[in-house]
């Protein structure tokens, strides 16, 4: 999950602003620290985007972040097809 994640928001030239706004958040500051901690919080299938930050006080605001979210959502569900 790591590298599909940080594949992905290189990819949609997100992962600077992601790596930033996990940092500053505080609760986690790498993206394994993320997954492993999300897959340890929940039962539920849920994208570690959701985990890693409140998205409505990032300077891209929730809109960007869901946008972002639903798409490697959907790229989950097609690599599991």
């Amino acid at each position: 999950m790591e590298k599909t994640l940080t594949s992905f928001l290189k990819s949609k030239r997100a992962y600077s602003k992601f790596m930033r706004n996990l940092q500053e958040d505080g609760q986690y500051n790498t993206i394994a620290e993320l997954v492993k901690g999300s897959e340890a919080v929940t039962k539920v299938s849920a994208s570690p985007l959701v985990w890693a930050f409140v998205w409505r006080i990032t300077p891209e605001k929730y809109p960007y972040w869901n946008d972002i979210n639903n798409q490697f959502e959907q790229l989950l569900k097609t690599k599991q097809l």
